[in-house]
């Protein structure tokens, strides 16, 4: 799912017609729409999930761009978001995303064990009539 997932936004970001904004809530359209056909979700905690995440997604770069900031000159920092098209270029522009990516997943997991210790204190209140 995960493919398809990735082929859908990349097929989007592709079309030139549709600006960076737009294109960005048309995947958590579509995204949100697939999740509730193909895993039978229900629509109230799909979008929830997918906003959330997208407003993780803007913190994490945010932080990370703030730290960029304090380290690098303003000129470094867009040379490295550009890319430029040699190769040397696009991989340095990948692993200025590298920690926002590790950002994201070290909230994402403090998210789930968050609930999963809320969950199961739930079930154990219920278990014993509390």
């Amino acid at each position: 799912m995960h493919l398809t997932f990735s082929i859908i936004a990349f097929v989007v970001r592709q079309i030139g017609a549709i600006n960076f904004g737009f294109h960005t809530i048309l995947i958590m359209i579509i995204f949100s729409v697939l999740s509730i056909i193909v895993f039978k979700t229900s629509i109230y905690p799909t979008v929830l999930a997918v906003l959330f995440t997208s407003i993780m997604i803007i913190l994490c770069e945010t932080i990370n761009f703030g730290v960029l900031s304090l380290v690098f000159s303003s000129e470094t920092i867009n040379e490295l978001l550009k890319g430029g098209a040699t190769l040397s270029g696009q991989i340095k522009k990948a692993l200025v995303g590298v920690p926002t990516n590790l950002l994201l997943i070290a909230i994402m997991v403090l998210v789930y064990k968050f609930q999963m210790k809320r969950m199961k204190k739930e079930a154990k209140n219920g278990e014993t009539g509390q």
